[in-house]
């Protein structure tokens, strides 16, 4: 029910699919360019939505939907 889209500034979510207003979604991901946007495929019908994000030179981000908090992690970094 949101969209998200990639910038050069990073990563952001409308507040519904309409797309009129937009935040920062999540903490913890750099406002770089952004190359990719991917949805990790769900290992189990349970698993949350996973957002994987490349930057321009500051390395690949992981967003978990419906975590109790914003999550954005380095590569190598443990949860």
């Amino acid at each position: 029910g949101q969209l998200i889209v990639a910038t050069d500034f990073g990563v952001f979510i409308s507040a519904d699919t309409a797309g009129g207003t937009y935040a920062p979604l999540g903490t913890g991901m750099p406002a770089v360019p952004v190359l990719s946007l991917e949805l990790k495929p769900k290992a189990a019908p349970s698993e949350a939505d996973t957002l994987i994000v490349a930057t321009q030179g500051r390395g690949v981000y992981r967003y978990v939907f419906g975590s109790p908090g914003p999550i954005a992690t380095t590569p190598g970094a443990s949860r």
